[in-house]
């Protein structure tokens, strides 16, 4: 079972083109880039990183890089069920 990741955040629209008896496909605009689901984790990154501890020291500095990165994407994908 794969994992609902909303597909693209900012999705191109695809654009039939047809030349010299040639058809194919062509995306205008916009890129394929993230998907929805990094994107809701890139938005709360930041508020993660700001919450402070009672010294008024990030409390983040306590996990490391990918601690922090796991709590990111558990936050986006309680959003991504939100959604449902």
């Amino acid at each position: 079972m794969s994992m609902n990741d909303g597909g693209p955040a900012f999705p191109r629209q695809p654009v039939k083109v047809q030349e010299e008896g040639k058809s194919y496909t062509e995306y205008k605009g916009g890129q394929a880039g993230m998907t929805l689901r990094d994107w809701f984790a890139g938005m709360a990154l930041p508020g993660l990183l700001a919450v402070r501890d009672e010294r008024g020291r990030v409390a983040a500095c306590e996990l490391t890089p990918n601690e922090i990165a796991e709590q990111a994407y558990r936050q986006a994908g309680a959003m991504m069920a939100a959604r449902e």
